[in-house]
């Protein structure tokens, strides 16, 4: 519902619109116990490594008593500049399992932005702070992402001086259950999980539209 809605802001006719949920979220695993803390990184995945990603990263490192995973993806980011790197491409086969295996023993996850790697965590109810010190630049030498605007919900702390990222992660860790509300209503509004059989529905639009030979 909530892509829908900025879909008719964005002016999509409304007549354009199906909702068929995702199979992205039927990959996840349940949470697992474990001993320790795990603190999961996603950095910004664009067309080169950005200095956000390196400051996140070195921020982390000050933390005391907690273990930092990085969650990377395959060609976008250099490895030896964080800690505890786990890898995946997500043009291959087996990239969602990697995802869901790392969320399975996180107990907060840090991000740049609130995307798709952060809405699975949430939907885990897993606490997610995001570090909001993303500069626009170009991507790929395309200048119309100058003026991208990024979309966060309530589900997330935000945090936009880097300086207060860790005072910010402890609150989080002390007091996980803050968000839960909000978390299940994202995880409906933008994850879709209360949609039982997404795949059933996405086949159903294209043959529909097939059939009607209206144009997707």
């Amino acid at each position: 519902e909530g892509d829908k809605k900025r879909h008719l802001e964005a002016g999509t006719p409304a007549e354009k619109i199906e909702i068929t949920g995702t199979t992205i979220f039927q990959h996840l695993k349940p949470r697992k116990k474990h001993s320790g803390i795990n603190i999961v990184f996603s950095p910004e995945h664009w067309d080169r490594e950005v200095d956000e990603n390196i400051i996140v990263a070195g921020q982390l490192r000050e933390l005391e008593g907690v273990k930092i995973i990085t969650k990377l993806l395959k060609g976008f980011h250099n490895p030896s500049y964080y800690d505890n790197p786990v890898i995946s491409d997500r043009n291959e086969i087996g990239h969602l399992e990697i995802c869901a295996d790392v969320l399975s023993t996180a107990d907060l996850v840090v991000g740049i932005s609130e995307s798709t790697f952060e809405l699975m965590a949430e939907i885990l109810d897993i606490p997610v702070v995001i570090a909001d010190i993303w500069i626009p630049k170009p991507c790929a030498g395309d200048n119309r992402y100058l003026n991208y605007r990024r979309e966060y919900s309530n589900a997330c702390k935000r945090v936009k001086d880097i300086f207060n990222l860790n005072r910010v992660i402890k609150d989080q860790l002390r007091n996980p259950q803050e968000l839960a509300e909000e978390r299940k209503r994202i995880a409906v509004e933008d994850g879709g999980i209360n949609i039982k059989n997404p795949l059933e529905k996405i086949i159903k639009v294209i043959e529909n539209a097939k059939h009607n030979k209206r144009p997707l």
